[in-house]
């Protein structure tokens, strides 16, 4: 994916010490492209775990209605599948 970018000079000064601070930080040299993509990943991975942890609350809220002994079924069916 190519995101054409035009940064002012205020904001090129902005992302210039973000990286900066970013590759003292993480001990990394990435190049301006590289560290928009670690920005943006790090975005996009943050809503991916809001996302799975919504679904995970939302399945434990309607798991907690059921009767215990289908709570532990479905318990036991969802461990069966993990490694």
């Amino acid at each position: 994916m190519n995101i054409p970018l035009t940064l002012d000079a205020e904001y090129q000064s902005a992302v210039d010490g973000l990286r900066a601070r970013y590759n003292e930080a993480t001990n990394q040299n990435l190049t301006e492209p590289q560290y928009h993509a670690a920005v943006l990943m790090g975005f996009y991975a943050g809503e991916v775990k809001a996302l799975f942890d919504q679904t995970v609350s939302s399945i434990g809220s309607a798991a907690a209605a059921l009767p215990y002994a289908d709570r532990q079924a479905l318990i036991a069916q969802i461990q069966a599948q993990l490694p």
